[in-house]
């Protein structure tokens, strides 16, 4: 499906991008628990972070809040003028990447290069990363970017 979803939106501009956020009391969380990403005259596909910690999940299901009861809900938020999107949104998408580990089997990130910027969405352990590079802990060794 991830395969699927990045030669799909090779040449379409991203027109939307939605997060899901922890919320607990009135404090948010900083990073998405995962994101939606959409690209013109498509759906939105659904980027989050499997249960394991390490492979990225692509789906299509719908952005919606969830009230977890006392430990607080999940909240919807528009990203666009959220890093590293301002620099990207409205732009083609030129190139893609699957990201592996060397030994690994399951992809946990993608790489999306549009025309003035790079956005890297990975499952990174228990969080979800979303940045232009890689977070600074990762060894140029423990990374594989694969072309589309």
């Amino acid at each position: 499906m991830i395969e699927d979803f990045l030669r799909k939106s090779l040449g379409k501009r991203l027109t939307n991008v939605v997060g899901d956020f922890h919320v607990f009391e009135v404090c948010a969380s900083a990073t998405p628990n995962s994101v939606w990403l959409g690209f013109e005259g498509m759906p939105r596909y659904h980027l989050r972070g499997a249960s394991d910690g390490w492979h990225l999940i692509v789906d299509e299901a719908s952005p919606e809040e969830f009230d977890m009861q006392e430990s607080g809900a999940t909240r919807l938020r528009d990203m666009a003028n959220q890093e590293p999107f301002p620099r990207i949104f409205n732009q083609c998408l030129r190139r893609a990447w699957t990201i592996s580990s060397p030994g690994l089997a399951d992809t946990f990130g993608v790489r999306l290069d549009f025309e003035s910027g790079t956005v890297r969405v990975l499952n990174w352990g228990d969080d979800m990363y979303i940045g232009e590079n890689f977070p600074s802990e990762v060894g140029a060794h423990e990374i594989a970017e694969i072309p589309v």
